[in-house]
């Protein structure tokens, strides 16, 4: 029983005891510079005090009004959000006191938010859509790579022959120097299909490393 009275003495104590921390962290990602713990010893938070923190003390009797404020919600043009979202802090820490941000600096949470969700998106339309990226078999992958590689050494050999044998038909007193310059002409063709093939894998580059990006940074 003596043991039971002191444990529940002891619980009295740190009710008693417990306070309220706010924080604002401007460093963080905005919507989410606001942070707070609750039933905290003051001692506790004295011990490891957080230099963004200031702690609401009871003494100071506004914590009833400080936890209200940040169980609240907030209702904006886009949407009802939890009022940490949009909560500041007012004062020098550590005696600062958690508050509604102003309409300008909600605003700008908002369009913080809307330039997220708009990534967000693009990443998940870039997934659908590149043909790299949206959730084929490794196989069909591979297939659509060699599909496009034998496609441009096809037309680089069939153009180079078609072209030769034009070459190769002449019939002219400099037949010698027009076959020369012929063949040189078809090497150039020729170079200019490789070129081709060039630009081919360049796009297939962007596709991959587009399909990375969403992919890491639309998670």
């Amino acid at each position: 029983m003596l043991a039971l009275a002191v444990v529940l003495l002891l619980s009295v104590i740190s009710v008693a005891s417990a306070e309220l921390v706010v924080c604002f962290d401007s460093a963080r990602a905005l919507g989410n510079q606001f942070y707070s713990y609750d039933h905290v010893d003051p001692a506790q938070f004295a011990a490891a005090a957080d230099p963004n923190c200031s702690l609401v003390t009871k003494a100071s009797g506004e914590i009833p009004a400080q936890r209200s404020l940040i169980a609240s919600t907030v209702t904006r043009p886009s949407g009802t959000y939890p009022a940490p979202v949009y909560l500041k802090l007012e004062g020098t820490n550590p005696n600062a006191l958690a508050m509604l941000m102003t309409e300008p600096e909600m605003q700008q949470i908002d369009d913080a938010r809307a330039l997220q969700q708009t990534q967000q998106q693009a990443f998940a339309d870039e997934k659908q859509n590149n043909e790299f990226c949206n959730n084929q078999l490794l196989t069909q992958v591979t297939q659509k790579l060699q599909q496009r590689q034998t496609t441009f050494q096809d037309a680089a050999n069939n153009k180079q022959a078609t072209i030769q044998g034009q070459i190769d038909a002449l019939s002219t007193a400099n037949l010698t120097t027009m076959k020369q310059m012929g063949t040189a002409l078809n090497t150039a063709t020729f170079d200019d299909v490789a070129a081709n093939l060039i630009n081919d894998l360049y796009d297939i580059a962007i596709h991959l490393t587009r399909c990375i990006t969403a992919r890491t940074g639309g998670r």
